[in-house]
């Protein structure tokens, strides 16, 4: 579990005045030898003053893949995925994934069926066998298109 809090406030030397918290938990369970079901669920809420730039929204930090960041924003988010990862041979590993998720501007304005649907596929090549350090190319697409997103390490 993982929880974070920032606050902005003009006595701190900031310009501006206004709150953002990101809650998200993710657990693991294997399924078999070189398997794993992964699965992560996110809030993020933000006060009514922050600016664009801090809203919640998908795509960002590897929440609801399928999305380009910041393509849909606003002040209340909630997301849930799962990811199948199989390790496979000569350092490659295959993942697929899927979630849901959903934004508003405040919690009584979230509406659960207009929740927005996320899925893909991946590969890993392991760069470190020590450690299981990955190098992750995704491929996602919700609701409005696609996705290609690289990076090291998993997505959570």
């Amino acid at each position: 579990m993982d929880f974070k809090a920032d606050f902005f406030a003009k006595p701190l030397g900031s310009n501006r005045n206004y709150q953002t918290y990101l809650l998200s938990y993710s657990g693991f369970r294997s399924l078999g030898p070189k398997q794993v079901l992964a699965y992560n669920a996110t809030a993020c809420s933000v006060s009514d003053a922050a600016p664009f730039f801090d809203l919640c929204f998908f795509g960002a930090r590897s929440i609801l893949r399928g999305y380009t960041a910041g393509e849909f924003q606003d002040r209340r988010m909630l997301a849930a995925q799962a990811e199948y990862r199989h390790e496979l041979r000569y350092r490659l590993g295959f993942v697929a994934f899927a979630g849901i998720g959903g934004i508003a501007p405040r919690w009584d304005k979230f509406r659960f069926d207009k929740l927005m649907p996320g899925a893909g596929v991946g590969i890993r090549f392991k760069l470190d066998k020590t450690n299981h350090i990955n190098y992750r190319a995704d491929f996602g697409f919700g609701r409005s298109g696609y996705t290609v997103s690289l990076g090291v390490t998993e997505a959570f």
